[in-house]
């Protein structure tokens, strides 16, 4: 349920005068967790002013000063000894604030060699097939300028990392909604630049980022013998790779291993860095988080950073939102 303005104003005035959930739920005659779940969409629908700077850039290409990296995921491979960062799943404008804080904060700590977003970055929510909320306030093109803010703040907190991009099934309702209008506007989509422009990579300047973008079904190795991939929701993934590596999609951790005469596979999801109250849905399973990953000479060290109410626990420091 969406309440008025006018009471998440005074619900957010209860909060900063040091009011319990509880107190703020008895005060204004509601369930406790009514008026918490309220208070969350609220935030959601009018997070944009958080982004006003970003929204205000238009989409004028980047340029950054910062040296971006000059080599690639590859290059690390053949190194063999680095360390990655990987997350999923943010579903721009339905993105966590409090996740990204955290998720920057241990990026700039760490300096991870390697970034990977496995994908469903941007929601598409305005090309989405499902009904909308007719109070939101985002336009196709906010959330498309809040996904370069976003991935913008990423790479400033680690320039000299690797960036892969991968698309995931949100992304790609931009392609399946290119490909009606292509029936009833046939001659423009006979255009190349047209075509090229309406794409990701370039309404995101992710070439500006120094990003490397893997398109919708990409299966890739980020390290020796360990593949990622957006993820869907069913399927085992090692009779269908026969490989280890990690997945989103599912927006929860998760770990499945299974031995061989030959060697011992592993295969990780990835949970969201998404709200946890969307809403087309009540009370998900998910989780918020990322992995942190150390790999060396073949071997790897897999770290979860959980994420709980802006706060996570990871090598014995305390990150707060």
């Amino acid at each position: 349920m969406n309440y008025p303005d006018i009471l998440m104003q005074a619900v957010k005035d209860d909060r900063a005068d040091g009011l319990s959930w509880k107190e703020i739920g008895a005060k204004h005659d509601l369930h406790e967790e009514q008026i918490r779940s309220g208070f969350r969409r609220w935030k959601q629908r009018n997070k944009m002013t958080m982004w006003d700077g970003v929204i205000q850039e238009g989409v004028a290409p980047f340029k950054l000063d910062l040296a971006l990296p000059e080599v690639t995921v590859r290059d690390l491979i053949k190194k063999r000894s680095f360390t990655q960062l990987i997350f999923s799943d943010a579903h721009v404008p339905y993105f966590c604030p409090a996740s990204l804080s955290i998720l920057l904060q241990v990026i700039e700590e760490y300096q991870p060699d390697s970034l990977v977003n496995l994908g469903d970055h941007n929601d598409a929510y305005a090309l989405s097939d499902f009904m909308k909320d007719p109070n939101r306030k985002e336009t196709f093109q906010d959330e498309v300028n809040m996904g370069r803010g976003y991935h913008l703040k990423v790479r400033e907190a680690a320039p000299k990392a690797t960036y892969d991009i991968f698309e995931g099934n949100h992304e790609e309702r931009l392609r399946r909604t290119l490909w009606r209008a292509a029936k009833t506007q046939a001659i423009l989509f006979e255009l190349t630049n047209l075509q090229r422009e309406l794409t990701w990579p370039r309404l995101l300047d992710l070439d500006g980022l120094g990003a490397t973008w893997h398109p919708t079904g990409s299966v890739v190795e980020i390290a020796p013998d360990f593949y990622a991939h957006h993820g869907d929701c069913g399927g085992d993934p090692f009779t269908k790779f026969g490989v280890s590596g990690i997945s989103g999609h599912i927006h929860k951790f998760k770990l499945q291993s299974r031995r061989t005469i030959k060697e011992q596979l592993e295969w990780f999801t990835c949970p969201t860095m998404g709200t946890l109250n969307p809403e087309y849905d009540c009370h998900p399973q998910w989780q918020n988080g990322f992995w942190f990953f150390t790999h060396s000479d073949g071997e790897r060290y897999a770290e979860q950073v959980r994420i709980n109410d802006g706060r996570a626990l990871f090598r014995g420091k305390t990150y707060t939102a």
